[in-house]
């Protein structure tokens, strides 16, 4: 993701100057794809025809940990064990052709509250 060479912020969404300091100079840089359980849904209803094979699955808000929050789907867990405060870590899955950003579990993730 872009990062600000001003602050040091991480910009996302993406934008032309940094939402943090209005600076105008960004580069890009790795994240580790280490991050958080924020928040999250479990859909039981299908929505999109697209999804309809998945029915139940979860959305997530994933806090990485470079600050950014981004949605996306936890693999690898029960949904009834999904919580917030659950580490995570970045894996991609090959999907008809198109490659996904999803998370699953890290093996130092606190218990729930």
């Amino acid at each position: 993701m872009p990062q600000c060479t001003s602050c040091g912020h991480v910009q996302y969404p993406m934008g032309p100057v940094c939402s943090a300091c209005l600076g105008q100079t960004l580069e890009w840089i790795d994240l580790s794809g280490a991050g958080k359980v924020w928040g999250y849904a479990i859909y039981h209803h299908v929505f999109d025809p697209a999804f309809a094979t998945e029915v139940p699955y979860n959305v997530a808000m994933i806090e990485l940990e470079e600050g950014p929050l981004l949605a996306s789907n936890v693999i690898g867990i029960a949904h009834d064990a999904l919580h917030t405060g659950l580490n995570v870590k970045a894996v991609f899955e090959s999907v008809d052709g198109q490659t996904l950003l999803r998370f699953q579990p890290r093996p130092d993730t606190p218990p729930p509250n």
